[in-house]
């Protein structure tokens, strides 16, 4: 079986009756990288030598001032969904 997604369409919800709960379709996670590809450390961007291929960091620890860091939480490039401004 195979399915087709429209890629413009936001996230939605829908009904799994095989797992009997809600589910999140997100078509355009599909545009994600291969997840399991092997990238040389160079080009690895969760190396804290490239931590400049990243996003700015939500939050760091230690603190987002230290260049020493040893946790980052960056935004997700492919997000399941996203906050869009009310109003």
């Amino acid at each position: 079986m195979s399915f087709s997604f429209d890629q413009s369409r936001e996230p939605t919800i829908h009904y799994d009756p095989l797992a009997n709960r809600d589910i999140f379709l997100a078509p355009r996670r599909a545009d994600r990288p291969n997840d399991l590809l092997n990238r040389p450390q160079e080009d690895c961007p969760f190396c804290r030598e490239n931590a400049g291929l990243t996003p700015d960091p939500v939050q760091q620890w230690p603190a987002a001032d230290s260049l020493d860091w040893k946790s980052r939480i960056i935004p997700n490039a492919y997000p399941v969904v996203e906050m869009k401004p009310s109003g």
